[in-house]
């Protein structure tokens, strides 16, 4: 059997991060502000250490001293009176409507509760941004914070600091950035128990902390009761079987790369379901002759007696986008190739949206989704726009409209292979442009992991101001490294000047743009976090950082952090802000970073 999990209420497959393209060391690199690192494992290629006092190091084995046990799963003890303490502590109004509980502060939704799903989220204001804590005080107040309200529910598992993720934010002009400035540190607890780490949908607990104290939370625990079952640990030549299937499959997808395991850990997993159980997690590299590289992680069943099964979903997934519309011909759609497993994502909602009718004045949203590649591309789509939907109800947001649906061409974008640039009838036609692909800096595929190059610097701009009857005011490009920041190396199209440079070029009108400056897992459940987030009215900085920062699976060799350029001062503009501004003459970044 390969290991999956599943997040919230569907199954959730392997994270397979996206490919990315080598990037070249340059003198543009340099050290990132408040690099903070809290190593909970020595990574070596084949030889791993977790805890010399619970794993014993052999060659190509990893295995506890200590007898395993597995855990169950019970209620949340987030209540609408934790929310308003919280609220009140955070110095925020708590709002309530017939849909339910939301934090508004101003005319800005901060939050939302949603009690019998376990979750409780605020978000920090980041337009009164400045200059954080250090890591040592931001730790205090965050374990501060945690007791005060009593967030960790009673139960048998342990509470420690895994990760603490920075938030920077940068200004530039299309003369001279600015200086960098840290703002905001977010502390991720994770749960132990048999003195391992515990990752799952219901396993969550961060909080962000500023310059005046704690300024976010998002919790979405279930109590963990130790159970008077003993795991009986699979053999060594099943758990490789399993994980040689899985390595099998993965380069069905990366085609022609040859992959080098950079760590292997063994972990609990909860899947959102009845128990906690242990995995082993494998993180690896992969290099293809053709000089790209991608990572990803696989995750294989550790127990022989588990109460519960990992999921393994081998359908392929729901809902197939249109195929490319020509002048005179209607290609077929292309289909996705039927891989032996399927992400069901961490969302709030059906797999497949339910097309809608146009509202008057609503807002329109295109999907566009890399062809011929991993079923997960096309589920975290369908994730995000599910979720953009399905929480309208707690603070009475009007529905969105999926008005385009694509497998996706460079032509789109700009032009391309003889084919004229296509932008002001694709995303040119839509709010909120979202794509799926593998990536490098300002480069997304959008035909599998190196072809079909859609280049950020051959666009010639999205927004009203082309003069072309556009109307995209956001851009979310889930694929790896596509927004570099300041600090990142040159690569890709990113070779020179500064990693402001392209956007200034493609800013017409638009408010946002959203990606990541590292490598990205394509089933990293940030799709439907971010839908769940900007559908609720949450500043779509703030929904993208938090859940890029928040992520589940967490950041795992430092995948998964988020960055966004806005125009500046609109850090406080959400999905519902569709109207074009200016093109801008001051442009802001902000990332998460270790």
């Amino acid at each position: 059997m390969t290991a999956h999990f599943t997040q919230g209420r569907r199954p959730l497959a392997v994270l397979l991060p996206c490919a990315l393209f080598l990037l070249s060391s340059s003198a543009n690199a340099q050290p990132r502000p408040g690099v903070i690192q809290i190593p909970d494992r020595i990574k070596n290629p084949g030889i791993i250490k977790v805890d010399p006092n619970v794993i014993k190091i052999d060659p190509g084995k990893l295995r506890p001293l200590a007898s395993l046990y597995f855990y169950k799963l019970g209620a949340s003890n987030v209540s609408p009176g934790m929310f308003r303490e919280a609220g009140n502590a955070l110095r925020v109004k708590l709002g309530q409507n017939a849909g339910g509980y939301f934090v508004q502060d101003g005319e800005n939704i901060r939050g939302a509760l949603d009690a019998k799903g376990g979750t409780m989220l605020i978000v920090p204001d980041l337009a009164d941004a400045a200059v954080a804590p250090s890591a040592a005080v931001a730790n205090r107040l965050a374990d501060g914070f945690v007791k005060q309200l009593g967030l960790v529910p009673p139960d048998d598992a342990s509470l420690k600091v895994r990760e603490i993720a920075t938030w920077t934010r940068q200004n530039s002009t299309p003369d001279k950035p600015e200086a960098p400035m840290d703002c905001y540190r977010s502390i991720h607890f994770a749960r132990t128990v048999s003195a391992l780490p515990v990752f799952g949908p219901n396993s969550v607990l961060d909080i962000t902390v500023g310059a005046k104290g704690v300024a976010g939370v998002s919790s979405t625990l279930r109590s963990l009761k130790k159970t008077d079952v003993a795991v009986k640990l699979r053999p060594d030549a099943e758990i490789k079987r399993d994980f040689d299937n899985q390595l099998a499959t993965q380069l069905k997808v990366l085609e022609g790369t040859k992959p080098q395991v950079l760590s292997r850990e063994l972990i609990y997993l909860e899947q959102g379901m009845e128990y906690a159980q242990p995995v082993y997690r494998y993180n690896i590299v992969f290099q293809s002759d053709a000089g790209t590289q991608s990572a990803n992680a696989i995750y294989v069943q550790a127990a022989a007696n588990s109460p519960e099964a990992l999921m393994d979903m081998t359908t392929r997934a729901d809902g197939q986008p249109d195929g490319l519309q020509r002048t005179s011909t209607t290609l077929p759609a292309p289909q996705v190739r039927p891989i032996d497993f399927r992400t069901g994502q961490f969302n709030f909602g059906q797999d497949t949206p339910q097309l809608q009718q146009t509202q008057a004045g609503g807002v329109k949203v295109g999907l566009y989704i890399v062809r011929e590649d991993h079923s997960c591309w096309l589920s975290d789509a369908n994730s995000f726009m599910s979720s953009l939907n399905n929480f309208n109800w707690i603070t009475g947001k009007p529905t969105k409209t999926r008005t385009q649906y694509l497998w996706n061409y460079p032509q789109y974008f700009h032009a391309s292979g003889g084919n004229a640039d296509g932008a002001r009838n694709y995303p040119g036609k839509v709010h909120m442009a979202w794509l799926e692909g593998h990536g490098a800096p300002w480069i997304m595929t959008t035909y599998k992991n190196n072809g079909g190059i859609i280049h950020a610097n051959q666009m010639t701009g999205l927004g009203a101001n082309t003069g072309l009857g556009e109307i995209t005011t956001y851009m979310v490009w889930q694929g790896c490294d596509i927004v570099p920041v300041p600090g990142d190396g040159f690569g890709g199209d990113y070779s020179s000047g500064s990693a402001f440079s392209v956007w200034w070029r493609i800013f017409k009108g638009m408010r946002g743009a959203y990606g990541y400056h590292t490598t990205m897992g394509i089933c990293n459940e940030v799709g439907g976090g971010f839908g769940f987030r900007s559908g609720l009215g949450i500043p779509t900085l703030s929904a993208w950082l938090s859940s890029t920062a928040s992520s589940p699976q967490g950041h795992p060799d430092g995948w998964n952090y988020g960055s966004a350029v806005i125009v500046a001062g609109h850090e406080n503009d959400t999905l519902y802000n569709t109207s074009a501004l200016p093109n801008p003459t001051r442009l802001t970044m902000w990332w998460n970073h270790a």
